[in-house]
Parts: structure tokens; sequence; C-alpha cells
């Protein structure tokens, strides 16, 4: 038997590599797009500031602009001199700040503990970097390692902290979590080296691992290889660390505790994040984790084992990647304990039983039956059976009633757990217990539960930290009812028992490491169960930590996670249900200033970034670097500016939030405080619904289910167009705009104007086009440069789409040719023309497109043959174009899929991009000041990369 190791091997130290950029200010807000082929574009205009808009500093602070417009052909002139931390615009680090480093140069014993020695053979390149103190200065140092606590002084070297109960280099001695994590950086040995041509890029912002390095993982290229989507249908805990799970795709992924290859990855060393099992086109219909061993059943009812089979458990001889064992037979379900194997042939519904036999637990009739050899257990049919480390329950069909049975237990006896009443005598033949018929049985490490066919929970064995609903630590050898709900779901760990009433999620027993998920470690005896907060479908629990798929299909676990078992990335102790580390996939995005939100496909709102106006809707102001669910409705639409949001719940009721200063939020109230959750648009008429919503700089357009047209909030230059009497003045619930047939509306999330296509009888996917509002660029479309307070048409042509960006239109008309007008002096009307501006639509070239974003001061598309262009301006990273490129692009440029793959969506922000190709997968790039790519880092990134739900 295994023994657990909670406290693994100290890892190698994860070096920051982030290289400061030259940091260029401008105004710039954001676009959204929508679900139908709509597009809400809402961006701030990165080629000209608007006087009262100011420029941000990096204090937190608002720098004033004098009235006249600022073109970035100006600059705002970099402060390269200051760094105390009071006006911190621009430092630019260049090739010279960095210092490469020999082999021999950088050892531990030259530096301190954590710091890594360079050992495959190439330099080490220290960049500087920016260090924030706990004082808020800012000091210049070079990080040698990950620090978790602020700097108080310039680093060199940050040694472990002797109170760090895993001591893997990490500073924080609080008994929290370490940022560095084991066996995370580098490959030691040679065929598993995690090098620039397996990985194309090794960066901080990647949890890469040494399992994903020997499976080939390349998370810039592939990432569905590397993460799953956060969609699963089962999960199964060992009892020593060790978590396998099946995604919805049926794919097999596995994390925590290797040292035995348990983890079916082809290497021992632990995964701290979802590592695949195999390949994604092998499918798996259920898996098992025992203590030094897994196995499972693929839909072809194949049985496979992999992991340690020192005593035959595994079928076979010990192997790191699943091996055939099926023998012939096709098998119905399987279940590992510590050091044997139980599993139930389809056809004749036999048990048969493999492994070590020292306690009896092969229930054949001796105690002498150790070895691979398949042992058939009497001639019973049986419907379930449960492993615990050294005994199993399982339910023998009951010939009156062929979806119950009666209960028996066998193998080790000595806390009471075969339900054999005061006896403790083990057992190597299946005994009877009692003589109730039962549903289903779950087998803990010393204590079983299950659930009888009156649907209540009985628990048995072991009775410490109250897990079987009783707070004496006295053994229970007889079934005892911990309450009387009605239970549709029962599972049993080392030291807690889980359940599910409904799709409530309730546990009970230990918590000193925070498996009961109720938001704090603390009491060891729990005996009256704990809820969970949230909807459940499915649960399993196992040493000290516990998963569960909740009602969405997204999977979360918490509780010890020293061999990383809670599968976020993390090493320690996480005491409320935490994301996986896993990919996340998206139906639609919608970028705003500095933050960007998406709909999952699950429908699930997930947001990060910038929050300091409750932008991200998680009633917080919170930066998040990383996605963040926002709450648990489900969603259709999605619209986000630079100050606040706007969404389509999926009963078509609409909802906005953030700030709300001029009414944008359409509420029924203007006020200052901020709104951080969403909250019903229009409240007096709760039933009222919408089929469009577009979020725009302190205003909102929206076209209700009848096809009405609506706008609200601030109308400084007739951008609600409610007419000449209505200028300047503010609205805080929607106003009619037009009782017509509008097919959908897209107002500009950084200056004061809006457009939108109207329906034209017997046109079934377009109509005319209409803007209004303020027109200093020509972006209205209307050959001139005077606003429109009321929604006037541009030209005569039929529209399939219009996207409204930071002084700048896009639109595609119904032959499929794209056209932009408005500012031009950064090329963002992409016809190569170097004309300021341009107020009439002009034809970007004569490809066929099909999906535009105008953002603040760039612009992306999607063609026809679902490549992804674009151009306008090159600042931030955001065309992914070098920094040092001579002039701005003014002509679409192509955005290679890291993997050749399709693009489906996209969305300019402020001053970053992001899209998601052909697999529903997220990637972003440009300017990540505030989170707004979901990488975890703050940096600039030339090139796409993907968000991971994670920590």
């Amino acid at each position: 038997m295994r023994q657990p190791n909670w406290l693994a091997d100290t890892g190698l130290a994860l070096i920051l590599l982030l290289t400061l950029q030259l940091v260029v200010f401008g105004c710039s807000g954001g676009s959204s797009s929508t679900a139908d082929g709509s597009s809400t574009a809402d961006q701030q205009n990165d080629q000209s500031v608007i006087a009262d808009l100011g420029v941000d500093r990096v204090d937190g602070s608002t720098e004033e602009l004098p009235p006249a417009d600022l073109s970035l052909e100006d600059s705002v002139a970099p402060d390269t001199a200051d760094l105390s931390g009071e006006d911190q615009s621009v430092v630019d680090l260049t090739a010279s700040d960095t210092a490469d480093v020999e082999p021999d140069e950088l050892q531990p014993s030259d530096a301190g503990d954590g710091v890594l020695a360079d050992q495959g053979g190439t330099d080490v390149e220290l960049d500087l970097v920016s260090d924030i103190q706990a004082d808020g200065a800012t000091d210049i140092g070079v990080d040698l390692v990950n620090d978790a606590q602020p700097d108080v002084s310039t680093d060199t070297a940050s040694p472990p902290d002797t109170n760090d109960a895993d001591d893997d280099g990490g500073s924080q001695s609080d008994g929290g979590l370490d940022t560095l994590v084991p066996d995370q950086v580098t490959c030691e040995q040679d065929t598993l080296r995690c090098t620039n041509d397996v990985l194309e890029t090794c960066d901080a912002n990647q949890w890469v691992t040494a399992a994903n390095c020997s499976n080939g993982c390349n998370p810039k290229s592939d990432p569905a290889v590397c993460y799953p989507p956060n969609t699963w249908k089962s999960v199964a805990l060992g009892p020593f660390g060790a978590v396998c799970a099946i995604n919805l795709d049926g794919s097999l992924w596995c994390w925590g505790d290797n040292g035995d290859g348990q983890l079916g990855i082809n290497s021992t060393i632990r995964s701290v994040v979802p590592a695949l099992v195999g390949t994604l086109d092998q499918k798996w219909k259920m898996v098992s984790v025992g203590g030094d061993h897994s196995c499972g059943i693929r839909d072809d009812d194949s049985l496979w084992c992999w992991g340690n089979s020192d005593d035959g458990e595994a079928g076979v001889a010990s192997s790191l990647v699943p091996v055939n064992i099926s023998d012939g037979m096709s098998w119905a379900s399987v279940s590992a304990g510590d050091d044997f194997t139980c599993a139930i042939e389809k056809t004749s519904l036999a048990l048969y039983c493999w492994g070590s036999d020292k306690y009896g637990q092969l229930g054949a009739g001796a105690t002498d039956q150790t070895g691979s050899t398949k042992r058939k257990i009497g001639s019973s049919k049986w419907l379930s059976v449960s492993l615990g480390t050294s005994h199993a329950c399982g339910i023998i069909q009951d010939s009156q009633n062929p979806d119950r049975g009666t209960l028996h237990c066998w193998g080790r006896n000595n806390q009471r757990q075969l339900g054999q009443g005061a006896d403790t005598d083990d057992k190597d033949a299946p005994s009877p217990v009692g003589s109730a018929l039962w549903w289903d049985v779950k087998a803990g490490s010393s204590h079983n539960c299950g659930r009888q066919i009156d649907n209540k929970m009985y628990c048995w064995g072991n009775g410490s930290y109250g897990k079987l609903g009783k707070a004496s630590p006295t053994a229970a050898g007889d079934p005892l009812k911990v309450t009387d709900n009605e239970w549709t779901m029962v599972t049993a760990g080392s030291n807690q028992s889980c359940g599910l009433v409904g799709t409530s999620l309730y546990c009970l027993g230990n918590n000193t490491d925070g498996e009961l998920g109720i938001g704090a470690p603390g009491d060891s005896v729990n005996a009256t169960p704990q809820l969970i907060t949230g909807q459940w479908k499915f649960v399993a629990s196992g040493s000290g930590a516990t998963c569960a798929i909740r009602s969405d299909d997204t999977l979360q676990c918490w509780g010890n996670t020293f061999n990383g078992q809670v599968g976020n990335g993390l090493l320690g102790w996480v005491i409320e249900p935490s994301n996986l580390q896993s990919w996340p996939t998206f139906s639609m995005l919608s970028a705003g200033f500095r933050a960007t939100c998406g709909l999952t496909t699950g429908s699930l709102l997930y947001c990060f970034g910038d929050n300091e106006s409750g932008q991200l809707a998680d009633d917080t102001t919170l930066q998040k670097r990383e996605p963040t669910k926002s709450n648990d409705d489900l969603w259709l639409k999605i619209s986000l500016s630079q100050k606040h949001g706007c969404a389509i719940r999926n009963d078509n009721k609409g909802f906005c939030w953030g700030g709300n200063i001029r009414g944008q939020l359409g509420i029924g109230v203007a006020n200052t405080t901020l709104v951080t959750q969403p909250s019903q648009i229009n409240p007096g008429a709760p039933a009222e619904t919408w089929s469009d919503l577009s979020a725009g700089y302190d205003f909102t357009c929206g076209v209700k289910s009848d096809k009405s047209l609506y706008c609200w909030g601030y109308n400084a230059s007739g951008e609600l167009g409610l007419g000449a009497p209505n200028k300047g003045q503010s609205f805080n619930l929607p106003q009619l705009v037009d009782s017509g047939e509008w097919r959908m509306v897209s107002a500009s999330g950084s200056s004061s104007f809006a457009c939108a296509i109207k329906v034209v009888q017997d046109e079934a996917d377009s109509g005319t086009l209409y803007c209004w509002g303020n027109n200093f660029y020509g972006q209205l479309g209307t050959s001139d440069t005077s606003e429109r307070l009321i929604p006037t048409q541009v030209q005569s042509a039929l529209w399939r789409m219009v996207s409204a960006g930071g002084n700048l239109t896009c639109g595609i008309q119904k032959d499929q040719k794209l056209y932009c007008w408005g500012s031009n002096s950064v090329g963002s009307v992409g016809t190569g023309s170097v004309q300021s501006s341009i107020s009439l639509p002009a034809k970007v070239n004569d490809e066929s497109w099909k999906w535009v974003s105008a953002g603040g001061g760039h612009v992306c598309a999607i063609r026809s043959d679902d490549t992804l262009w674009c151009w306008g301006n090159k600042f931030d990273g955001r065309l992914t174009l070098d920094p040092d490129t001579a002039d701005h692009q003014r002509t679409p440029l192509l955005i290679p899929h890291p993997a050749g793959k399709g693009w489906i969506d996209v969305v300019a922000g402020g001053s970053h991009t992001c899209a998601v190709d052909s697999d529903h997968v997220a990637w972003c790039w440009g300017s990540v000041v505030d989170g707004q790519l979901g990488l975890g880092i703050s940096a600039y990134v030339w090139s796409p990369e993907s968000p991971t739900f994670g920590k």
C-alpha cells in the first residue's frame, strides 16, 4: 500500500521574464458582438483624445487634457525619469537593461535557495521588472523568484520561508498558498525538456507542467490538448491525492499525485492541472482512482488499467499508460481500491476482483488469492461495487426489483466498515448488511455511505470527525441515518461524507483542510451536513479533498491540494469551490476599454480585466486577471462598454450594471453609486423583453422584442436619437426612438453616436442603415461632419451588420463587401488612404466578409473563408505587429491562428483584441495593463494567447 505524500519534493522556482514596454496612452473604448450576428461596438478612440476624458496615469489619477483634440501624431511625452511611483506613464527598458548569465554563474549557493540555476546549456536572460512595494511605491529590481509577498526593497532573491509547511521555495509563512509550484517550469530529462521547439514559448503566464511536456502539449498551438473545456460528466478521487475526470466530449483527464503513474500520462511527475490521458479521440464512459493505480472503461465497453501493479491490482504489469485488460469481455463498471480492483461484466453482471487479498478484500473465500488473475465472486448478479482502502461493498440485484438490491461488504473490518454490527472480524466473502434494499453505496477509506430505497442517506464504519452524522467518534457497525432528507446521490471520502438533496450539495465530517467547501477551514468535527453554495449534479470525495460538478457541467474542487488534487495550479489548501485550470470555450465575446467579457458555450458570463466601475458584473470592483464567473444566470447576448455593460438573459429580459452617473443602466435612477451586479432594465416593467442591447459611452441603446428602438443615458450630442429638445439631457429609463422594426443597434463605447439597421420587407438578413449623434470625424457616413439628433439614413444600400467604434464605423453590406468611414489618422478605414477622415462609406477591398468589429483605433474582421484580418493603430500589440514598425497598418493584415484553425468571432477593444476560433477557444493579444487578456499577467502580448479558467 502506498502511503500519501502530502509534502512533495521541492520543485524549481518560476522565473518571471517580464520586460516593460513603452506605454502609449490614448482614449479607447470597447466593442462587442452578439450571438445572432449582430455587433455592438463600443470603443474609445485611440487616435484622438476627447478633452473631458483625460489621460489615465499609472497611479490611478487622471491627467486632464486641454480642450483641443490631441492626436497620437502629437503623442504624450513619456515620463522616463521619475520612478517614484508618482507618475510612471512610461518606463522604457531596452535590451541593454538585460544581463546574460552563463550557466556556471548562477547557482543556488551563490544566490540563495529558490533561485534557478540554468541546467540546459543556454544563457538565462534576466529582465528588469517593476515590483510594486507594499507601500504602493515602485522599485526596479531583478526578480529571481516569483515572490508570493510584495517586496519591501529592491529584490535580489527571496530565500525560502522556514515556516512554510511544504518548503517549496515560496515566501509565504502564514499557512497560505505558495506561488512557486514544483515540477512546473521545466522538465528535467532531456527527452521531456520544455524548449521553444516543443512549446514555442515557455512563458510565465502558462502553467507548463512536466506531464504536459511529455505529452507534447503545446498550449500556444493547440490549447485543447493542454487544458480541457470546463464541462464534465464525472469525476473520481483516490485515497492519496490523485483525481481523474471525464469531460463531456468523452476525453479523460487526470491530475494530482502521480508517484506510481496512476494518472496514466506516461510520467511519474505529478500534475497540478488537468493532463490529458491518451488522445482526444479516445472516449471514456467511467473512471475510478485507487491508491496507486486507476482503471476506466471506454465507450466500446473495454476495460483499461494503469499505474502500480505490485500486487496485480492493474491486471497486468505496472504501466504509466492505460493497458487493455478486457480479456475478451465487455464491462459495465469498475472500482479501484488501494491495491485491488473489482469490476462487473456487462452481459452477465458477474463480479470479478483481482490484486491484493491481504484482508480477504477480493471476496474469493480466502486471503491468499493475491495476483492479477480476475476471480469471479459467486454467481450473483451485481448492480454496483465500490472499493475502499482494504474493503469493498456492492449491491446484489434483487430478483423482484432489478433496479435495486441487497447490500454486501467484505474485506477488512477493523473499523466496523463492513456493517456487521459489533463484529470486527475481516470477511473474505461478501457478507450481507441487514435485509433492506439499497439503491447505491460508496466506500470511503474506512467508512461507507449509501442510499436505501427510502432515499435516506445511511453511513457506517469509522465514526471520527462526525462523518457518520453523529458527533461521537465511536465506530458504527450498523448503518446510521444521517438526516430525514431525500438524497439523490451520496459519496464517502477519507474523513468526509457528501451528498445531493436535489441540486443542493451538503458535506459533513472533517474540515481542517477545507474539504467541506464552506469558505474557511475550521472545526474537525461537523456532524451536521453543511450546505455548499450553488446548484450541483455530481459529487465525489477523496483524501482531504472534494470535487463536484455544477448544474452547468462545470467542475470545481476544494480542500487539501498538496499533491495538486484541486487541479487549479496551486499547492496548499483551497477552502471553497475552485475552478480547475482548464480551457474555457466561448460562444461570443465583448471587449471594453480595459476589460473583456464573454459567454461560454454553456451560456455563463465570464469577465476579466479592469473592474473599477463594476463592469465585470461580479458584485465587486476588484480587478480580475483571469476569467471569473460573474453570476450563475444563463445569458444570450453581452455588450461591454468603458464603464458599464448590458446583457440579455435567457428569458430575454435585459440587464445592465456598472457606472450609472448618467442613467445609462436604465434602472430608473441616475446615481454615483456603482451597480456591481446585473440589474433589470426598466424595473417597473418586469415582463419587458429585448432582442438586442448595446452599451455605449454613458448611454445605452436597445431593440425590444417588438423590434422598436430605444435609447437612454446621456444625450450630449444627440446619441439618444430623441431630437433637438432633448439634447444635453439625461434619461434613466428607456426612451422610444422609433416604433418601426429594427434588426440591431450598435452604440459607440467611446464617442457619442450610434448606428442601427432597420428591417426592410422581404429582406431576410439585411436592412437600411441609420446613424445619429456626434459626427466630428464623419463617422455617421452622411458625407459631412454635422451631428444628427435623430436617426439618419446612410446611403441607400442594404446592410447585414454595423459596428460603431471610437469615432469610426464599419459595416458589411448585403453583397458581403466591407465598408468603413470616420476617423482615419491611423489608417482605421483600411483602404490604404492617408486622409485624416472619411465621411462616406469606403469599400475596404473586394473580398467577401462575414464579421467586423471597430475598436478604439483599430478594426478587426473575419472574411468569408474564416480568416482573421486587422488594421489601424499598431500600438500595444493589438495588431500583433512589431512595436518598431514604422507606420500604422492602413490595409487589412492577416492574423494567423496558431494552429491554422478558422475564426468565428472577434472583438476589438480599447487597446487589445480577442477572438474565438472554430473550436470555441478564445484568444487575446495586445495590452494587458488591467488583465483584459485573461492571462494572469501585466505585460504586452504580441501574438494570440488563450486565457484559462484557473486560480
